[in-house]
């Protein structure tokens, strides 16, 4: 038998009451790839810290190729071949593309940096692997997508043996998937082991060889994967009964909650739409469309040129993301990490934030107040775990995403505008989150969802706005919506002879 390339014995890992893993057993064999399964919560993040080196644990060990490893940092995790690339990109942002991959050993000539050398060295490993990037960009002006490329490229500069991957396609397009599992299926024919972190169950079945489903911080089972289905793999995981986006309940739609006329910025335009209250508006596209851009205009981070906003009604001049918050708009964006929590800070703070960005102008809010807003939401939104001094860095996804919705909903917006609102979440806390929107939408609040999910945009919306080359290329009812016909609009494809968009 094939001495496994690495080994989990009895890892446990506790941080000061929660028990984020309890004996966590299992394999990963040279040349497999191995899917890691889990609601947020159950533990993989901790798990995959634990391989990296940033933790350790506090009882168990790891072993690879048969001998036991003591992992005691990230320098040590890299010189035995480990590598982990995590959902959000750890790179700086101020530096080029090529200098964060190359970091640590930039080459040189003459005792300079040879600028010409690292750039065709980042082109060659680039066009090898099938990607497409600039050497010289700056990695604070790229987009998610981007920044993950970059990622991969930085860890597979090294000789890799072990490659962990947390979630790598949250924001990638369906080419840029192809590619990855292109590259991943050369690293298997190399022997590379790799655990594949994601909650998409059929990233799980076109991938992996084998699938280990952890719950609350235990090793549940490991399976083949073909041999197991996905309503098992989904209720060893959560043990319930899901509530999915695919049972569309249409919201109690009323007066208009936003309207957009004719918006320009620098990267979209022209853009109208419009929301009602009580209603979910989707806003479909692949990625690079200017879904995520028009959120941007919304909150108040990217100017616009022209065109109006209204808000309930009434015209709001939107400067900056206090003014977007003073009009009634609460927006979740994409990358909530670094655009929507303080993730050193506690959950109660960064709940308070919303109050805090625009005080009300009659009174101050009390501290006693604050305290009771969060408890509110701590049981409302059911935060795990529900310590308002727990730090948001320590949470899951799926958590930190309820930490940001509850700061808006303390707010009463009129508008509830988010941007990819399920990334990196499970299927659980997805569940969970559907059925908040759906409660949301029947208060009376409008929604727009900006997604690149179109089966969770089909069952959650009541329409959907699509979106191409930075303008809306179509609007379609739920009742006449199918994934092909949002992709013929998002691609501008011609629809089939004898079929417009409309008959799906």
């Amino acid at each position: 038998m094939t001495t496994p390339a690495l080994e989990f014995h009895a890892v446990s890992k506790s941080f000061p009451g929660v028990q984020a893993l309890d004996s966590v057993s299992f394999d990963v064999r040279p040349g497999e790839v191995h899917a890691l399964l889990g609601e947020n919560g159950a533990g993989k993040s901790t798990l995959l810290r634990v391989l990296a080196g940033d933790y350790q644990p506090d009882s168990g060990y790891l072993s690879l190729a048969g001998e036991h490893a003591g992992i005691a940092s990230p320098r040590e995790a890299h010189r035995l071949g480990v590598q982990v690339i995590y959902q959000e990109p750890n790179l700086a942002p101020s530096l080029s593309v090529a200098e964060n991959i190359f970091m640590g050993h930039l080459p040189v000539k003459a005792r300079r940096v040879d600028w010409p050398g690292l750039h065709r060295a980042t082109a060659r490993r680039a066009d090898k692997l099938g990607l497409t990037v600039d050497p010289t960009r700056r990695v604070w002006s790229l987009g998610v997508a981007q920044r993950q490329v970059v990622e991969i490229l930085k860890a597979l500069e090294s000789d890799v043996r072990i490659l962990a991957l947390d979630e790598p396609t949250a924001s990638l397009s369906a080419t840029e998937v192809g590619m990855l599992f292109a590259l991943i299926r050369r690293l298997r024919e190399d022997g590379v082991a790799v655990i594949y972190v994601s909650h998409r169950m059929e990233e799980i079945r076109a991938i992996s060889d084998r699938v280990t489903v952890l719950r609350d911080g235990r090793t549940v089972d490991t399976l083949t994967t073909s041999a197991v289905a996905d309503a098992r793999l989904i209720m060893m995981m959560i043990g319930r009964t899901l509530m999915t986006a695919n049972a569309p309940q249409p919201g109690r739609s009323g007066n208009v909650a936003l309207t957009v006329r004719e918006l320009v910025t620098d990267e979209v335009g022209p853009v109208s739409l419009q929301v009602k209250a009580g209603e979910i508006v989707g806003l479909a596209g692949l990625v690079g469309s200017g879904r995520s851009r028009v959120t941007k205009a919304l909150s108040g981070t990217s100017k616009a040129r022209s065109g109006t906003i209204e808000v309930s009604g009434a015209a709001v001049r939107i400067r900056g993301p206090a003014d977007s918050i003073r009009a009634g708009i609460a927006i979740c964006p994409q990358d909530r990490k670094a655009l929507a929590l303080v993730p050193d800070r506690s959950i109660a703070e960064n709940i308070a934030l919303g109050g805090r960005a625009v005080p009300p102008r009659a009174h101050v809010l009390s501290r006693r107040r604050e305290a009771a807003v969060v408890r509110e939401y701590l049981t409302r939104l059911d935060i795990r775990p529900a310590d308002p001094s727990r730090l948001v860095r320590t949470l899951s996804g799926g958590n930190q995403q309820k930490v940001v919705l509850a700061r808006w909903l303390a707010q009463s917006p009129a508008i509830l505008v988010l941007d990819e609102p399920t990334r990196g979440v499970d299927v659980g806390a997805k569940s969970e989150l559907y059925a908040l929107l759906r409660d949301l939408a029947a208060a009376g609040v409008g929604l727009l969802v900006a997604s690149s999910d179109l089966v969770e945009l089909l069952g959650l919306c009541d329409r959907m706005y699509v979106m191409r080359d930075g303008e809306i290329s179509g609007e379609v009812a739920r009742a006449d919506a199918t994934e092909e016909s949002l992709l013929r609009l998002a691609m501008k494809a011609p629809a089939p002879a004898g079929r417009s968009h409309q008959d799906g």
